[in-house]
């Protein structure tokens, strides 16, 4: 009975991965990639199932570039990564249709900073972007797979997790839906000590902050430079913020420190 189970369960696999968007060949060159080679084969596996049901729902598309299929199932892999272990899996991500990706990082107006009576512009370099209007957009350069390190640089678990965090609001505030289970209280007080420790660094000259200051910027910036750092360099950010690195596992319902 057992072998016959396993049987019908190989067949079943190999049918669901036939009628899918990533080949074993191509799936080969996705896994042994930094970041994607930390999973172990049954996870990777379930990576590769749901990449290739993401490959089929949206649509990742270059902006100035022409994407190859690489490109395209390792940016789908990665994005299926924060929501691998939650149920519903692809729901999470019903807010967006497709993810754009441009060569490059650009610069874009930051709005008017008042100065007296003129208006200075001000432009930001972007590596990604979106809000709850805007589809997803990240560059290349700074979404391919590289070394992992010390600190997060993860763009396109950065931007879905602010679609993770929009989910419940117009804005993203660090605040996504948490599950039943879930204590909204302890959320709060983690994140909150958390994003009031790294702020108070940001103003002392002489202090080094532990995790990218960019997440001091509000608290969903806190949540999306979190998350980063929570699937790529989970050893900094349990050192650093032990209940911020908790309330994540307990959300994403992954436990990455075991993968490092």
């Amino acid at each position: 009975m057992l072998k016959l189970l396993s049987h019908l369960q190989r067949r079943r696999i190999a049918r669901e991965l036939h009628q899918f968007h990533i080949p074993f060949s191509l799936w080969q060159q996705v896994r042994a990639t930094p970041l994607i080679s930390r999973f172990d084969r049954s996870e990777q596996h379930r990576l590769r199932l749901l990449a290739s049901r993401l490959l089929d729902e949206k649509v990742i598309v270059g902006a100035g570039m022409m994407l190859t299929p690489f490109q395209k199932a390792y940016i789908a892999t990665e994005a299926c990564i924060p929501i691998l272990n939650l149920p519903d899996d692809l729901d999470w991500y019903d807010n967006w249709k497709q993810l754009t990706v441009r060569p490059t990082p650009w610069r874009m107006p930051a709005g008017g900073v008042e100065t007296g009576p003129l208006t200075e512009q001000r432009e930001v370099t972007l590596a990604g972007v979106t809000s709850l209007q805007w589809p997803v957009v990240i560059d290349w350069q700074s979404a391919q797979p590289h070394r992992l390190g010390h600190h997060a640089r993860q763009v396109i678990i950065h931007e879905l997790a602010h679609k993770i965090d929009l989910q419940v609001d117009d804005a993203a505030n660090g605040f996504p839906p948490l599950h039943e289970d879930m204590d909204a209280k302890a959320w709060y007080e983690a994140f909150k000590s958390a994003f009031d420790d790294l702020n108070r660094c940001t103003r002392r000259p002489r202090c080094r902050p532990r995790i990218n200051p960019y997440a001091a910027t509000n608290p969903g910036e806190f949540f999306a430079v979190t998350s980063e750092y929570f699937f790529a360099a989970p050893r900094t950010l349990n050192t650093a913020y032990p209940a911020v690195y908790e309330q994540l596992k307990q959300f994403y319902r992954q436990d990455p420190l075991r993968r490092f």
